[in-house]
């Protein structure tokens, strides 16, 4: 089982929280720099951003505090608030929190929230209509107005009433609560004229959270309400995604309209990232059954309002998604204030297979059994190929493809050639044709060599093709040459075995050539659940590139016949002045051809940087200017 550590708030959080009651931003004034920087009002934008408006009013955002008008009950698209708590009417209530979606609680014309006596049920449900206490017998100040309101300030108290902490504009998260104070935008309608001080993903993490962020508190065996950032900070999508990645913050995630919402406020679904998922589920029967992933991955383990313990089941769903497949995970630490970086199994699975759940009861011993490895047939240490990983990473994909690395070794497929980017290789030696070939090693950039249909290399007088001149040469005449040179040539290579049966072959391998996934890892797992969790990247990629540009002893730069022998590389950075400066990714970008411009997708042959970038003063100390007219630097300091 994993083991969780609590992460440092970073990715969906700027600046200060301050804490208070209900959680989120604290006292910090809405005004944005500029003399002229004030709140003009949610309608004002309407009249250039009708279509955002229009769904943003049928979003929950606007309805978090509504003030009481001429002692009617406010209106709202989807729900209804019918009456005040027992014993008070619409002529004692100020200002109604809430009320879409989940619950209303109500504001006197003191400014405290209407709490009541020792027996009082104050906080009406929407769900069920019912009726239930909130601190009751205690005196609750509305100090919510940080989350609750736009262009908050926290000094003073609103409509003179002292038990409204802080002032606002307007009641309800309206647009100038994300945007910043419009007047400036309106008199001047631009980009530049946009308080939006923050990417939308952190915006909502203000609000989205209560104090500690590495905290996901809990309380009565649920999950607390607005924790979504917490959670999503402690998922395995931090840093993959951002709220806005899947939620639309203008739109409603409760309730579907179709002339305004017809998808509830998702821009994306589990499918468009996890699009092979069916392939590996273990047991198919639940999509079948009408089961989605988010009745699991996102189980209802938050309660806003109401909660069934004895069937786990809050009314708000989790953005944890990683589920927990011992039976014996705990989901809150020892007092239950706090709240696991997982969904266990009784929240995940047992809330339906459990009496009263609606589905077959079962135990959670045997739950375990049909959770563990449900998605991970093609796991950590299965290869999945390059094209997989095409689907998601289409321009490195593209760049890839057209680079080097995957022609280190090519298969011979129907007696035809291998196909290249740019090369080409168009015949094999003299005496043999395609149908005597297996593989050919190389053919991009410098030449190629034959492998035959016992698996040895090709070997002779002409037998190795230069690309550069057309020409053929000697090959390790004589000998009998075994290829053993898939530990650099292949990706998934194994040691042992023989590909494709072939006696000269040593070892075997999942794809031919330096694929994606002879640097990233086995893919399996990650296509399955894309996150950077499921990306095996167990070293720095500079790193990655040592591993087979280097031969033998890494202290020594061997040669042969007067040249420093190929892919020796490494060895010679280890041993220049750029040691311990630079990496190997430093200067070239490892997805591109350091041999073959293209104007598409490589037009710098895969150079990040070049001399210029860290010598940028060097053509001034130059004793002759001639040669930097003719010369350039690597012409002298890299020569071949």
């Amino acid at each position: 089982m994993r083991n969780w550590v609590k992460v440092t708030a970073g990715i969906f959080f700027i600046g200060l929280i301050a804490s208070t009651s209900c959680g989120g931003k604290g006292g910090e004034s809405g005004t944005a720099p500029g003399v002229d920087a004030v709140h003009a009002g949610s309608v004002s934008c309407a009249g250039c951003h009708k279509e955002i408006y229009d769904l943003f009013q049928f979003s929950g955002h606007p309805y978090k505090l509504n003030k009481v008008e001429n002692n009617r009950a406010p209106d709202y698209p989807y729900s209804e608030v019918p009456d005040p708590p027992a014993g008070y009417t619409w002529e004692d209530v100020a200002y109604v929190i809430g009320g879409f979606g989940w619950k209303a609680r109500f504001i006197g014309h003191d400014g405290f929230i209407i709490t009541g006596d020792a027996d009082a049920t104050t906080q009406y449900n929407l769900a069920n209509r019912q009726w239930v206490a909130y601190h009751p017998g205690e005196k609750k100040a509305y100090d919510c107005g940080s989350c609750h309101t736009t262009g908050y300030s926290a000094a003073g108290n609103q409509d003179g009433l002292p038990g409204l902490v802080g002032t606002w504009s307007e009641p309800g998260v309206q647009c100038e609560a994300c945007h910043g104070p419009g007047s400036t935008h309106n008199a001047n309608p631009t980009s530049a004229t946009i308080n939006l001080k923050l990417d939308p993903a952190d915006a909502c993490s203000l609000c989205h959270i209560r104090s500690d962020i590495n905290v996901i508190d809990a309380s009565g065996g649920f999950i607390k309400h607005h924790e979504q950032s917490e959670e999503l900070l402690q998922s395995p999508h931090n840093g993959v995604l951002k709220c806005t990645s899947c939620h639309d913050p203008h739109a409603s995630v409760l309730y579907r309209d179709t002339g305004h919402n017809p998808d509830g406020g998702l821009v994306s679904q589990c499918e468009d990232c996890h699009e092979l998922q069916a392939e590996f589920q273990a047991v198919p029967i639940m999509p079948m059954a009408g089961v989605e992933c988010t009745d699991c991955h996102m189980a209802p383990l938050v309660k806003s309002a109401i909660g069934n313990l004895d069937t786990f089941t809050g009314d708000v769903s989790s953005h944890l998604f990683r589920i927990n497949t011992s039976p014996s995970a705990p989901q809150f630490n020892a007092d239950g204030s706090e709240a696991m970086p997982y969904i266990n199994l009784q929240y995940a699975c047992q809330r339906c297979h459990i009496e009263g759940g609606g589905a077959s009861v079962r135990s959670i011993e045997s739950l375990a059994a049909i959770a563990d490895g449900y998605h991970t047939p093609a796991g950590a240490g299965q290869y999945v190929g390059s094209a997989r990983c095409s689907s998601c990473h289409s321009g490195i994909y593209e760049k890839f493809i057209r680079s080097g690395h995957p022609y280190k070794l090519n298969p011979v497929d129907n007696g035809l050639p291998p196909e290249y980017p740019y090369s080409e290789v168009p015949d094999p030696p003299a005496g043999y044709t395609w149908n005597d070939v297996t593989y050919v090693i190389g053919g991009f950039g410098w030449k190629a060599r034959f492998i035959r249909t016992d698996g040895f290399i090709l070997t002779g007088d002409e037998v190795q093709y230069n690309l550069a001149d057309g020409s053929w040469v000697a090959y390790h005449s004589g000998e009998e040459k075994p290829y053993d040179c898939g530990p650099c040539h292949t990706t998934g290579y194994v040691a042992e075995g023989n590909q494709d049966g072939l006696p000269g072959i040593v070892g075997t391998w999942s794809q031919p050539g330096v694929h994606c996934e002879a640097c990233h890892g086995a893919g399996g797992a990650h296509v399955s659940a894309p996150s950077k969790l499921t990306i095996n990247m167990e070293m720095d990629p500079g790193d990655a590139c040592a591993l087979c540009h280097i031969r033998g002893d890494i202290n020594v730069i061997d040669a042969s016949g007067g040249f420093t022998k190929h892919h020796e590389q490494y060895e010679e950075m280890l041993q220049s002045p750029h040691n311990g400066i630079l990496e190997c990714t430093s200067c070239h970008d490892p997805h591109a051809s350091a041999v073959y411009e293209d104007v598409t997708y490589n037009p710098n042959k895969g150079i990040n940087n070049d001399c210029s970038s860290c010598h940028p003063l060097e053509a001034t100390k130059q004793r002759s200017a001639n040669m930097a007219a003719v010369l350039d630097c690597i012409d002298c300091h890299m020569p071949q």
